[in-house]
Parts: structure tokens; C-alpha cells; sequence
């Protein structure tokens, strides 16, 4: 796969790390519990990064092992097709907890892509 593309999916991801948390600052679990416009918002984000995700190089993701790039795919997977299961903890830890690992290293990615 082209450089180029990596690049793109890569601020595709960032893009949609930088949405969730805006959406979410300053917001408790309670808040998002009854926000609806919020939990859609964050969880379309979600998909997002998971399809941009599957859509990375082998060669990128390699070099970034420690990112669960596997279960990133499969959040998106099972948002889409099992939306009627979907726990709003799991959306929350997610969205509050899980991506900020993600937006360090997605960062130094588009960093490190030349193209």
C-alpha cells in the first residue's frame, strides 16, 4: 500500500480521536448516559477509527505493535453489526480511556510517514 494512504488513514484516526474528545470534555459517565447525540457522535467516531484502522499497512502497524490494531477493527465490526449489544461502558472506557494511547502513537505515525 501506498505511503500516502497510510498517512491519510492515519489523520482519518486522528481526526476522529481529536472529535471524541471535544465531544466529551468535561463530561461524567452519568452525562453521557443521557446525552444521545453524544453516545451516536463518539460511536460513529469509533467506527471510524476502527475502518481506518483495518485499512493501514502491515508495514505501519507493524512497527506499532503495541496498539491492539486487531481489536480496534473488531470494536468497529461489532459497532456496526451487533449495534442492539453495544454497552455504553464499554463506548465510555473507549472514548475516555483507550484512545489516548492511540492518538500518541497515531501522531508519531503521520510524523514518521514520508512521502
Amino acid at each position: 500500500m501506498e505511503k500516502g494512504k497510510d498517512k491519510i488513514y492515519c489523520k482519518h484516526i486522528l481526526d476522529a480521536i481529536e472529535e471524541i474528545e471535544s465531544f466529551t470534555k468535561g463530561m461524567t459517565f452519568k452525562d453521557f448516559e443521557k446525552d444521545k447525540k453524544t453516545q451516536r457522535a463518539v460511536t460513529r467516531d469509533l467506527e471510524i477509527i476502527g475502518e481506518a484502522a483495518k485499512r493501514l499497512s502491515k508495514e505501519q502497524t507493524d512497527k506499532y505493535e503495541q496498539i491492539p490494531w486487531r481489536n480496534i477493527a473488531g470494536m468497529r465490526d461489532f459497532l456496526i453489526h451487533d449495534y442492539m449489544d453495544v454497552d455504553l461502558k464499554e463506548i465510555w472506557k473507549a472514548a475516555t480511556e483507550d484512545i489516548s494511547e492511540l492518538k500518541e502513537v497515531i501522531t508519531k505515525m503521520i510524523n514518521d510517514i514520508n512521502y
